[in-house]
């Protein structure tokens, strides 16, 4: 079949016009298309032969027409430049296509009536720029390069069992469409990944995904911790990891339940910079996971792989999306696999104090849980003995000790809602003193004017404080108290223990009317017991006639109270001696007493 060879050279080349089918094919020609040339093939475009050359500059459209539109370099053909390639059937590379610094060439595939698109061929491509727009997914058929931008939009390129790798270090380098449900992703079919490049401390993104199934947008975020020279690869897996021998089963004592649903596999195929590891999810569709885990062997004794915890990870929102984030990890015994998970909680920690006194009712203890989810169930023992009044379940009860007293163990488990529970309860132990016991006695007065000397009788006191009643209160142990007033008094004891411990016990005085009287008196004018004195509390009126040892009259009164300074009727003063009285009291209740008596008087 005779061949139709096209040579352009500065200048533009237009489609024919109309539903018309045009073939392009160049073997072994040099085509030049010039910076502001538009040039369109509706069918195939074929640039062939170890000469052909296709140096595009402007922007060449190569459209769908009878299922037809694709572009294909083969047999040496070579294409290049600095133009716009769109192309809406598949992209075939069987010879070269340069795409670098020097040939910053930006390719487009449209295609927009939802059949998948191919990048195929023999040759892995280079391309400069590449850019997904239109309907349907775009698919590797062979391993491909970007050099610059890799733009999703919000279009799947599907890598199948090969890889995109983007060489340029830019964060900036691997872009998509940002709008919650239309986000553009890579998915891969193992062993294929989205490879990237990195030279920075930048976040570097992966936006991961499948529509394999349900269609989910998981994507993976990578932050190297120093700025060398790294690769780093991901692939997002759409399915239960135990489809692939990844048994959730097997964990280490860590971790509690692990994703369903999907996992990650991330590597770090060159350099030795440790990262910021960081997985996207949302918990209403995935589940409200806590922790991160890596499939690895960390006993060399028993050589068993098995999901193990990441530790000291941390969650955060970022719009629709939770994102866990295990800082620093060094990439040690490498194994791609990474998986959300739910660790066993650390054991809660317990806040309250840790010495009571028997009989405290309102010991309150309360656990601070460290699952990070909410809804935690808290399971609380006693031991040996105790009570839990209220709140067992929650994360804060009562105890009441009641009278036990000795060294006590509380235990709290956390169980969150998914049913991981702390792996080993948090025991705290607790001092629990006995009380004493209040007491006390009294030696008599009993009437007005006459001293009471209270006597403790507690157990295991080893402070008191007394309230007499009247305003007046006292420290020490057997206080000696002269009430001023007549009546009935509350008295109350506080005793604490060395412990700190206290108990109370309350009482009742009663001062009654009566009469002290006193048996020597000094009249000597120094102040001190100058007069034979006879208090009137609690006495309506008193009469006395006192006596000399002979039985002679002296001195007599009548008056609310009694005060005799040694001196006869006639105002004489009377030798020293002992003088009898008799005394008649007229008490404020109206009864009369009387009683006789003597007092010596001394000058």
């Amino acid at each position: 079949m005779k061949k139709f060879y096209l040579w352009f050279f500065l200048f533009s080349f237009y489609p024919f016009l109309g539903n018309s089918q045009f073939t392009f094919y160049n073997n072994g020609a040099k085509v030049f298309v010039k910076s502001n040339a538009i040039v369109q093939v509706n069918g195939n475009a074929t640039n062939s032969g170890n000469t052909g050359v296709f140096q595009n500059d402007g922007d060449v459209t190569v459209s769908n027409s009878n299922l037809q539109g694709d572009f294909v370099i083969t047999n040496g053909g070579t294409v290049q430049g600095n133009g716009d390639f769109k192309v809406e059937g598949d992209w075939e590379n069987n010879s070269l296509f340069i795409g670098n610094s020097s040939n910053q060439s930006h390719v487009n595939l449209f295609r927009s009536d939802g059949v998948k698109q191919l990048i195929k061929g023999t040759q892995v491509t280079t391309f400069y720029d590449l850019e997904l727009t239109g309907t349907g997914i775009k698919e590797q058929d062979t391993n491909a390069i970007v050099s610059n931008n890799l733009i999703l939009n919000d279009r799947e390129l599907s890598t199948k069992v090969h890889s995109m790798f983007v060489t340029n270090p830019d964060p900036a380098a691997v872009s998509n469409n940002q709008v919650f449900g239309s986000e553009g992703f890579v998915s891969s079919e193992s062993p294929g990944v989205l490879s990237r490049v990195t030279n920075s401390t930048s976040s570097y993104f992966f936006p991961t995904g499948s529509s394999q199934g349900i269609t989910r947008y998981r994507p993976v975020e990578l932050v190297p911790n120093q700025a060398g020279n790294n690769t780093f690869t991901a692939r997002y897996i759409n399915h239960n990891c135990d489809n692939d021998g990844y048994l959730r089963t097997s964990v280490d004592t860590v971790v509690c339940t692990a994703n369903d649903t999907f996992y990650h596999a991330i590597l770090r195929t060159s350099g030795t910079d440790s990262a910021d590891v960081k997985l996207y999810f949302i918990p209403a569709n995935d589940g409200p996971w806590v922790g991160m885990a890596h499939w690895r062997d960390t006993n060399a004794i028993q050589n068993a792989l098995k999901w193990n915890d990441m530790k000291t990870t941390t969650l955060a929102s970022v719009g629709n999306y939770k994102v866990m984030t295990r800082p620093s990890w060094k990439f040690a015994n490498p194994g791609d696999p990474y998986l959300l998970t739910e660790a066993k909680p650390l054991p809660p920690t317990v806040l309250g104090n840790q010495v009571y006194c028997a009989a405290d009712s309102q010991a309150i203890f309360t656990a601070i849980g460290n699952s990070g989810n909410p809804g935690s169930n808290f399971a609380w023992t006693v031991l040996p003995s105790g009570q839990i009044v209220y709140g067992q379940g929650t994360d804060s009860v009562v105890i009441n000790w009641d009278t036990i007293s000795g060294t006590h163990t509380i235990s709290v488990t956390e169980i969150t809602v998914s049913g991981c529970a702390t792996n080993g309860p948090f025991p705290s132990t607790v001092s629990i003193n006995p009380l004493p016991k209040a007491g006390y006695d009294t030696i008599p007065g009993g009437f007005f004017g006459e001293a009471i000397n209270f006597i403790d009788t507690s157990i295991h006191a080893n402070s008191w404080l007394w309230s007499f009643g009247d305003g007046d209160s006292s420290l020490v142990e057997k206080p000696l108290h002269n009430y001023t007033d007549t009546g009935t008094f509350e008295v109350m004891l506080i005793v604490t223990s060395q412990s700190g411990c206290k108990d109370t016990v309350y009482g009742e005085i009663k001062i009654g009317e009566g009469i002290k009287i006193p048996n020597v008196f000094t009249p000597n004018n120094d102040g001190v017991n100058d007069y034979f004195f006879i208090p009137g509390m609690g006495i309506k009126e008193f009469h006395i006639k006192i006596f000399n040892r002979w039985g002679n009259f002296i001195w007599e009164t009548t008056a609310p109270k009694i005060e005799w300074d040694g001196r006869n009727y006639s105002g004489e003063l009377v030798p020293d001696g002992t003088y009898y009285f008799l005394l008649t009291a007229i008490l404020g209740s109206g009864d009369n007493r009387s009683t006789a008596g003597n007092v010596t008087l001394i000058r």
